[in-house]
């Protein structure tokens, strides 16, 4: 009996200090600021909740709330040719292979493709657009309520 009473108390302290240890780690991680995560804020070009953003490695991207903003090296500028419609969701290849989802008056969605000279609407058969995912121009997928194509 005592043997036993011995491992769990043993066991127990374990536990303990490895719970002990952990906590300390996390507080004194999170407490910590490292200089390579300190953020700047840019400013944007429109006053508008900027929703999906995209960055690619030659230090551009694109951001898209009500309009379609790009990062031009270090500055943000807003696109100069804009959906026909207000941007309800984006999904970005490049900055030259843009898709966007708007919705009518009637909540139906319509998609627009962006080849870095004009703005083309595309057929789609489902009637709403959540959710968006492109490998390039001719393979991706589109998602609604409870459709997929």
């Amino acid at each position: 009996m005592f043997l036993k009473q011995h491992r769990f108390h043993l066991l127990g302290k374990k536990y303990l200090f490895f719970f002990a240890l952990v906590f300390f780690v996390f507080n004194f991680s999170a407490g910590q600021k490292s200089q390579e995560s300190i953020w700047s804020q840019s400013s944007s070009p429109i006053f508008s909740n900027l929703k999906d953003l995209f960055l690619f490695p030659n230090h551009t991207g694109i951001a898209s709330g009500d309009q379609i903003i790009y990062l031009d090296k270090t500055i943000w500028r807003k696109m100069e040719k804009q959906p026909p419609r207000d941007v309800n969701l984006m999904y970005a290849i490049d900055t030259n292979s843009i898709f966007v989802a708007s919705k009518t008056k009637f909540q139906d969605s319509e998609l627009f493709y962006w080849n870095g000279e004009l703005w083309k609407e595309l057929y789609h058969p489902l009637n709403s657009i959540s959710s968006m995912f492109f490998l390039d121009r001719n393979n991706g997928v589109i998602a609604g309520l409870g459709e997929i194509a």
